[in-house]
């Protein structure tokens, strides 16, 4: 297998040698630079909508859900709430 000795830069087309540095000697922009994710997130299974094509049926998927509200019906802060309606003589 033979390995590349030559590259192109992509901003002003100068065909140069390989450098580890990666930055042209005719533009100077880094030609290595990282790419950044598109919106796999690093392979943690969650994509980023904002990233996603308008056309994409999983963009909006799961907006409409409704928060959970158990939180405030158990443990301290539903304690809290049954204790005070409790003392005020109110129901719920």
């Amino acid at each position: 297998m033979q390995l590349a000795t030559r590259q192109i830069c992509g901003f002003c087309s100068v065909e140069q040698n390989l450098s580890k540095s990666g930055i042209c000697v005719a533009c100077e922009h880094d030609m290595t630079g990282t790419r950044g994710s598109a919106y796999w997130e690093g392979g943690e299974g969650c994509r980023d909508p904002s990233k996603m094509a308008h056309n994409e049926s999983r963009k909006t998927k799961g907006q409409a859900k409704t928060a959970s509200q158990k939180a405030n019906r158990v443990g301290a802060a539903g304690k809290e709430r049954r204790e005070t309606a409790a003392n005020t003589g109110a129901t719920k």
